[in-house]
């Protein structure tokens, strides 16, 4: 009897040492901090010098007394289809200059030729190339770009323009030039109301 009773006294103190082991497992898993791996990796970031660089290319695709097809591209599908629309529309005044429509001509080169142009002797490439954009001023915020700079002409013409740049994938895209996309917008909606749509 005393053998048996020391048999399961021992079973039990087994028992219980098995267990106060796993606990003291558990808890020390427990108190461990859990690390989570992050595969994240950040996009790089762009310059500004590299924006401005770009800027310089798109520039030469702000339309210039017409919209042509190919610079579609170049500008984000809202202001390329506003812009293409806008462009195509028949006159209001059919004699004379139609005022509604005249700022449209004039988003680059205004009224008349400018040096670049009258230098180039009608090679649009190179009048092209004459221009120069300089002192720009850009801030770079997500996916959007604000800049305002000198668009030189000549030594004696220059313009401070501004520009919005939209990311779109990878690339930047023009979605404002001069605060114009209001302007052809609202020139839309009159032209709609003029003709009675």
């Amino acid at each position: 009897m005393k053998k048996t009773h020391l048999i399961l006294a021992g079973m039990i103190a087994l028992a219980s040492c098995t267990g106060t082991n796993q606990n003291s497992q558990q808890q020390q898993t427990s108190e461990q901090p859990e690390t989570i791996e992050t595969t994240e990796t950040k996009e790089p970031t762009v310059s500004t010098d590299e924006i401005n660089q770009k800027i310089k290319e798109l520039v030469r695709h702000i339309p210039d007394h017409e919209f042509k097809a190919e610079n579609e591209k170049f500008f984000t599908p809202e202001f390329g289809s506003m812009l293409k629309e806008a462009f195509a529309l028949p006159p209001l005044e059919e004699d004379g200059i139609d005022e509604a429509s005249e700022f449209l001509y004039y988003f680059i080169e205004g009224n008349g030729d400018c040096k670049a142009f009258c230098d180039a002797q009608g090679d649009v490439e190179k009048a092209l190339s004459l221009h120069k954009c300089e002192n720009f001023k850009t801030e770079i915020s997500g996916d959007k770009v604000f800049s305002t700079f000198d668009y030189v002409h000549g030594p004696e013409e220059i313009d401070n323009v501004s520009i919005v740049l939209k990311k779109s994938g990878s690339d930047w895209l023009i979605d404002d030039w001069n605060d114009t996309k209001k302007d052809v917008k609202e020139y839309l909606e009159y032209y709609k109301k003029q003709k009675g749509q």
